[in-house]
């Protein structure tokens, strides 16, 4: 954006064409504030990728008792956490 919108603010004032420059500023100004929110949102969500990295999850049985061997046993979704 802040590469298309300075080309654009470019040409725009080399044709004299208000309308092309009013966009490339546009594009210019959105990209220039918009990059570091973008990288400081990549650096916040690799720390949230990592931190679910410490937590397990697993399927276990749980055992019924008096169940037949007919009888499915229920399943529970196990979470664990690494310290």
């Amino acid at each position: 954006m802040v590469l298309a919108g300075t080309t654009m603010l470019i040409v725009g004032g080399n044709q004299n064409n208000e309308t092309v420059q009013g966009v490339g500023l546009g594009l210019l100004i959105a990209g220039a504030v918009t990059l570091p929110l973008d990288l400081l949102a990549d650096r916040r969500g690799e720390r949230y990728r990592k931190s679910l990295g410490r937590f397990q999850v697993g399927l276990a049985t749980l055992p019924l008792p008096g169940a037949s061997s007919h009888t499915p046993a229920p399943r529970a979704l196990l979470v664990e956490r690494r310290f």
